[in-house]
């Protein structure tokens, strides 16, 4: 064995061929994924001290791909990509820097990650701009994945995310089971996104 073909992985698809020194192809890689991972612009020093921890951590006979799974385990080891940093406020209030403002909008209306489209406007600026936000949430919202503020939002909002581990009396309120309960949490999740996509009134 194996007798079966070793599996590609889509992120090792992503995995550039060139450059072929070791060096240069992790700092390819690292500068391609780190920002993507930590949301945001990463300084050259950062990624490096990143790369001499790995290459330290492993031996010298160790291949490339090694190396990076180091690193890359480092990284979603790291504060920036385990919390959403944002810089320390002062006496007084600071507009949220850019890439800040585009992991807000992400983590409220995909309940993730921004996307790359998304990371590419705030380094270009575009979030700046009233027009740039408008635009960043309508594409956010047109995408399935914002159900996810009815499923999170508006179930902690309405108290109801619990709602199918609790147990009415049965006395008082014969026929309510799990099932039920569930389907009440499912329709309300289904009215508050078609509210939210249809931007419709709420009165």
């Amino acid at each position: 064995g194996p007798l079966d073909a070793p599996m590609v992985g889509a992120f090792q698809e992503q995995l550039p061929s060139e450059p072929f020194e070791t060096e240069a192809w992790l700092d390819a890689v690292l500068g391609q994924f780190l920002p993507r991972l930590w949301r945001g612009p990463v300084p050259e020093i950062e990624r490096r001290r990143l790369m001499t921890m790995a290459r330290e951590a492993n031996d010298a006979s160790a291949s490339r791909e090694r190396v990076l799974r180091t690193a890359l385990t480092a990284a979603l080891m790291s504060p920036r990509f385990l919390y959403r940093l944002e810089c320390m406020p002062g006496e007084e209030a600071v507009p949220l820097e850019a890439h800040e403002l585009a992991t807000r909008l992400s983590y409220f209306l995909w309940s993730s990650t921004p996307p790359d489209w998304l990371l590419k406007m705030a380094t270009a600026g575009d979030l700046e701009k009233e027009d740039g936000r408008r635009a960043a949430v309508e594409r956010l919202l047109s995408d399935p994945r914002s159900k996810a503020v009815a499923e999170n939002f508006a179930t902690q909002w309405l108290q109801i995310r619990d709602l199918t581990d609790r147990r009415p009396d049965p006395d008082r309120y014969p026929g309510i089971d799990e099932r039920l309960l569930s389907s009440m949490q499912q329709e309300t999740v289904l009215y508050f996104d078609d509210l939210l996509r249809n931007n419709h009134e709420i009165n």
